[in-house]
């Protein structure tokens, strides 16, 4: 005989139709499943903006347009293949990929100089020299405002104090002061650099205000031996820049291209290339030659139309013309550029004719080019890096 078991009486069971039996949750299991709802939320929301922030970060414009995050009016420089500008009171520095590779915080008044061997800053009365990683390698309090600064292969020169006080600064790369110049009694010195093979040299240009007529005034020092040698007052032509060419000191007026040795005196052999019509643009040393650019300057009301421009080096002085009308021009590493709203024209050094292309946006500002043919582009408030064609 079997024997039949009786159900648990403590067994759950569920009528068809019926609402499940309600389950019973501690409240301290409760807090914890809303404490990791709060906390899966947050970290949702991190990620978030996470995301929102790297894809601001990353440059945006046409196919093979970069766009940055800094305005046309900002100060700006190539370094090598890099590029420094200055936005907000921060030194940015960014590859040609657009990608920052470091900033460096300098504040209100501020300003830089770059060359291939390193960087010179500065904020009010504070100087920094940079390495190319972005690390302040040296920086001191001077003893009046930093006006600006240049920096060269061996030496670095810092103008300080107002027009009628005014100091060059020169000192080594680490900071150990070479030489102070104050000989600037009448002068207003308006720029500075070095020149020479090494660089060992050091030119300023200054306006002498206290005469009749105003007058450009050169001068050229000798760092290492504490010595002036040469003077120069161009009282008859005004100069609004100097660059150099191997040794010489090439001085650009509204009438000629005009080269001086370190004894401020013009060199006999070479000739100075008259510029009427023309305005200087840009200069690029290739092959250890340096070339000059020159277009046509600007209309009355600022804008600016050219067919043709004036390319000086290599022996040659050559008028260039272009394909259609440009507003700019770039020297690149391998080529001539001219630019117009949606086009660039190219033609490679030792050829005739400029090939055309299309540029991936539109632009109507040419500010710069890096070492790798990179050039820095603009349209309205928005800069562009754009690898130009060969």
């Amino acid at each position: 005989m079997q024997r039949r078991e009786r159900p648990n009486s403590k067994s759950s069971y569920h009528v068809r139709g019926a609402a499940p039996p309600r389950v019973r949750v501690n409240p301290r299991r409760r807090a914890q499943l809303a404490l990791r709802r709060i906390i899966a939320l947050a970290v949702a929301l991190a990620i978030l903006v996470l995301i929102i922030y790297v894809f601001t970060l990353i440059p945006r414009g046409g196919d093979d347009a970069l766009r940055l995050g800094f305005h046309p009016g900002d100060p700006i420089q190539p370094f090598g293949k890099s590029l420094l500008f200055l936005s907000d009171g921060v030194l940015n520095c960014v590859g040609a990929n657009g990608g920052v590779r470091w900033q460096f915080p300098l504040g209100i008044s501020s300003g830089f100089n770059a060359s291939q061997s390193g960087i010179v800053a500065w904020s009010g009365e504070q100087l920094y020299i940079l390495n190319a990683s972005g690390e302040a390698v040296y920086n001191d309090r001077m003893a009046d405002t930093v006006q600006f600064a240049r920096i060269g292969a061996a030496y670095i020169a810092t103008l300080i104090g107002e027009s009628s006080g005014q100091i060059v600064r020169v000192t080594d790369h680490a900071g150990n002061l070479i030489e102070e110049i104050d000989d600037f009694s009448s002068i207003t010195v308006i720029d500075c650099g070095f020149f020479d093979t090494q660089e060992l040299r050091l030119w300023t240009l200054g306006i002498d205000l206290m005469g009749s007529t105003v007058t450009t005034v050169l001068n050229t020092y000798d760092p290492r031996s504490h010595s002036a040698t040469g003077n120069a007052a161009l009282s008859d032509q005004l100069i609004y820049k100097v660059y150099t060419q191997n040794k010489w000191l090439m001085l650009v007026s509204n009438v000629s291209v005009a080269a001086y040795d370190y004894n401020c005196i013009p060199v006999s052999s070479q000739a100075p290339s008259i510029i009427y019509g023309w305005q200087f643009a840009r200069t690029r040393v290739i092959q250890n030659e340096t070339l000059t650019l020159l277009t046509k300057p600007p209309a009355a009301d600022g804008s600016r139309s050219m067919r043709s421009l004036r390319l000086i080096g290599r022996g040659a002085d050559q008028i260039l013309r272009l394909p259609a009308p440009c507003f700019d021009a770039l020297l690149g590493g391998k080529a001539v550029y001219g630019f117009s709203a949606n086009m660039v024209y190219s033609m490679r050094y030792g050829q005739t004719s400029f090939a055309s292309h299309e540029l991936p946006i539109a632009i109507d500002q040419v500010l710069d080019i890096l070492d790798d043919d990179v050039a820095v582009l603009a349209y309205g408030a928005d800069v562009f890096l754009y690898k130009l064609p060969d």
